[in-house]
């Protein structure tokens, strides 16, 4: 066994002994000089795509307007329209409800046998008045008469022809009769007062014929415009009191939808940078841009739309402007092709397309703090750049990249500028960004 470890320990000594020998006599390795690693990436070429903005916002559609069907008048219903019932559409002049019209015909009546009594007063003072003046006008011709026949009385009286007695009786006679003529003429004199009170009670009358009949007519309830029923609260044979509403009537004519819009955005929709839009900026949004409402569910029914106005104020929460966008014939289309009605409450998805233009387009995950990562012989380069807004993923490029630049899109780590890279270049990207900025 001592051997055997002996001979080991040996052996085990001049294999290391040839390998130091090997070592140092043997030939030396060559060093290769360090070379600089290549990193890849992807890429795009920058170039000026053509595209019309869409900017998108949500809403509610609502009927332009909505009616009440109020009662004006009390009373029980005696008719009811059939189709008088939540969802369904009436038409203008459509009988809506008819309230029981007895009573009002009834003060019609008595209004007409008032105003026939009145007028029959009046005419009986008139006649009354035509009477009065012609006993005065008799009387006035008798009193002129006694007066001579007294002063030829005084005559004979200082000729002692007739007694004092006698005289004094025909003084009392003129006087007597001067106090009748003064009497009708008091009588006379009152009759314009009680022919204008006689008028007053007349208008009166009048008044009560004419808010008679017009409570009568109120009892015949009729749709205004064409429309939608809703919040029906009507039945036959019901008490109705003033003020009761029987039920809405929304307009099937046109829709409109308030949707919310970043300033930002309406910023690249022209005119967009006047504080107080005027009649003319006005009629320049609706004319230059290209509006659209759908549904906001994935398989979307599309109306045309256009622009009506912009709300008076701005969001103070969301600090968004409010714009309401008008639907024609939300209930159906010109060409009768079954479509989906754009209901009240329908929310709806806006689409406002702008004017087409050309410009240089990059995803905003290209953009790493206000700089681009360039491409330029094989090289990094840092550029800083200025975004004019962005679109969804894109941002729409003021200065920084120029047209046909090698824009880097992957992420690079760590960022070295002037290290080497091999760009892989998206040829598709313009082609694919074109169409999902049009959308």
């Amino acid at each position: 066994m001592k051997k055997q470890a002996f001979f080991a320990i040996v052996i085990f000594i001049a294999i290391i002994a040839a390998a130091v020998f090997a070592v140092k006599t043997g030939p030396k390795p060559h060093r290769k000089p360090p070379q600089e690693s290549v990193q890849k990436v992807t890429a795009i070429k920058a170039v000026q795509i053509p595209f019309s903005p869409v900017i998108h916002g949500f809403g509610e559609a609502m009927p332009d307007k909505t009616w009440s069907a109020i009662t004006q008048i009390s009373g029980k219903i005696i008719e009811i329209n059939p189709n008088l019932q939540n969802g369904k559409f009436l038409h203008k002049g459509d009988l809506i409800a008819k309230i029981d019209e007895s009573e009002y015909r009834l003060a019609i009546d008595k209004a007409k046998a008032e105003t026939a009594k009145i007028q029959a007063d009046l005419e009986q003072l008139n006649v009354k008045k035509q009477n009065l003046a012609s006993q005065k006008s008799i009387l006035d011709k008798m009193l002129t008469l006694n007066k001579k026949n007294l002063e030829r009385n005084r005559i004979l009286n200082q000729s002692k022809n007739i007694s004092d007695q006698e005289l004094e009786q025909e003084e009392l006679n003129v006087l007597q009769q001067e106090n009748t003529i003064t009497s009708l003429q008091s009588e006379i004199n009152l009759i314009p007062a009680q022919i204008t009170a006689y008028q007053a009670q007349a208008a009166s009358a009048d008044a009560a014929l004419k808010q008679a009949e017009l409570n009568a007519s109120y009892a015949v309830i009729t749709a205004p415009f064409d429309g939608r029923v809703s919040d029906v609260n009507a039945e036959l044979q019901q008490f109705a009191s003033t003020g009761t509403v029987l039920c809405k009537l929304d307009s099937i004519a046109k829709a409109e939808i308030e949707t919310s819009i970043a300033p930002d955005l309406l910023a690249i929709l022209p005119p967009s940078r006047q504080e107080k839009p005027t009649e003319q900026s006005r009629t320049a949004f609706r004319d230059r841009q290209t509006f659209t409402v759908e549904t906001a569910a994935q398989e979307g029914f599309r109306w045309p739309a256009y622009f009506l106005r912009f709300s008076e104020k701005v969001d103070p929460n969301t600090r968004m402007v409010a714009l309401v966008i008008g639907v024609d014939k939300p209930y159906g289309t010109s060409d009768g092709t079954p479509h989906l009605p754009l209901s009240k409450g329908l929310f709806c998805k806006v689409s406002i397309k702008g004017s087409e233009r050309s410009e240089i387009v990059l995803p905003r995950y290209a953009i790493h703090e206000n700089s681009v990562y360039i491409v330029e012989d094989g090289k990094l380069v840092i550029r800083p750049v200025v975004v004019k807004y962005n679109l969804g993923a894109h941002s729409i490029i003021q200065e920084g990249v120029n047209e046909n630049d090698i824009v880097v899109t992957s992420d690079i780590v760590p960022v070295i500028a002037g290290m080497k890279l091999d760009a892989e270049i998206d040829e598709g990207y313009a082609a694919q960004t074109q169409q999902v900025l049009n959308k």
